[in-house]
């Protein structure tokens, strides 16, 4: 009596499961590219965020509103088209350009349907520094002008950063160890920015530490926020038909017992 092989009820025969298998590697690569890509936050509390662990800076994105932190490329800040407003009258703006020309505000106050944007450094003791820390616009890469300023007590301005004029010396922040600061911010052209931010201070016991972050905006129009949801969803159903198929194909599969 000849003696076959068991036959197997679970797999389908290996042709199709050769087949199946790069689809099904295929679409694990997208999930992963999906599950990568950036955080887009188009409102609440956000500020550029700086601590520290012995030795080196955690420069940081920090999501206040829902308490949460993302490395600098790992998030994206959003000003929407909403914010485009004429530069106002008067010698007090004119860094910004010739009164009347759009620009993206984003003003110091908290408004429910913008960023509240600022420089926080409440992680720091300020038992461990010396004095304020130096926050230095070291670079701005996008399609236009970066803006930062405030006023004093008079209300006056008093410009922070300033990438139209080049950046230089003039351009910095002191910001209070275990503090926090809000200025306004304006943009003169849509598109995505990097600006890249230079921190400083004078450590108790580790000396002077310098630190450096890149950050990601986009101004104008606002990203869809379903876009990567839709995606990581689209891929789940692909994983879901590939499933379906592979028990279909076994169930179809003709099987012969043998004696």
């Amino acid at each position: 009596m000849q003696v076959h092989a068991p036959i197997s009820f679970d797999s389908p025969p290996p042709n199709r499961t050769r087949r199946i298998l790069p689809r099904a590697l295929s679409v694990f690569f997208f999930v992963g590219q999906a599950m990568a890509a950036p955080v887009y936050l188009t409102d609440g509390h956000v500020d550029f965020g700086f601590a520290y662990a012995t030795p080196d800076w955690d420069v940081h994105v920090h999501d206040e509103t829902n308490d949460r932190e993302f490395a600098p490329g790992d998030a994206v800040l959003v000003l929407g088209d909403k914010l485009l407003t004429p530069i106002p009258q008067g010698v007090r703006f004119s860094f910004l350009g010739a009164p009347g020309t759009p620009v993206y505000l984003l003003p110091n106050t908290p408004q429910a349907d913008r960023l509240y944007l600022g420089f926080g450094s409440e992680e720091l003791n300020p038992a461990d520094w010396t004095g304020n820390l130096s926050l230095r616009l070291s670079g701005v890469d996008g399609p236009g002008h970066f803006f930062a300023w405030d006023l004093d007590a008079f209300g006056n301005t008093r410009v922070r950063f300033n990438s139209g004029d080049g950046l230089g010396p003039a351009d910095v922040y002191a910001l209070v160890p275990g503090g926090h600061g809000h200025l306004n911010f304006a943009f003169d052209q849509a598109g995505d920015y990097q600006l890249t931010f230079e921190v400083s201070g004078e450590h108790a016991l580790d000396g002077r530490k310098i630190g450096t972050g890149t950050y990601q905006l986009t101004v104008g129009a606002v990203p869809e926020p379903g876009t990567i949801s839709l995606l990581v969803l689209g891929v789940a159903g692909l994983i879901g038909m590939f499933c379906r198929r592979r028990q279909v194909q076994c169930a179809r599969s003709p099987r012969t017992l043998h004696p």
